[in-house]
């Protein structure tokens, strides 16, 4: 999330006119970025990201059932 904050705040910034030559050539190389939807890349590329620590971590999966107690080694 804090990368699509960062590429979002970076992209209303260009919408606003301000450093929209410099963000552009800093920044050009984030797919859809110039059309003002860098974010989906970013957040595509963390959620990737982020799954594979998860998954390379090994840790037992756990449910959280309707009465709010947990279920372990899911």
């Amino acid at each position: 999330m804090i990368g699509v904050g960062i590429v979002a705040i970076l992209d209303a910034l260009k919408d606003a006119g301000i450093g929209t030559e410099s963000l552009n050539n800093a920044l050009g190389f984030i797919p859809l970025f110039e059309n003002g939807a860098g974010w989906i890349a970013t957040g595509i590329l963390g959620f990737i990201v982020s799954l594979i620590i998860a998954k390379s971590r090994k840790e037992p999966g756990s449910i959280i059932n309707m009465a709010g107690q947990e279920i372990k080694n899911v």
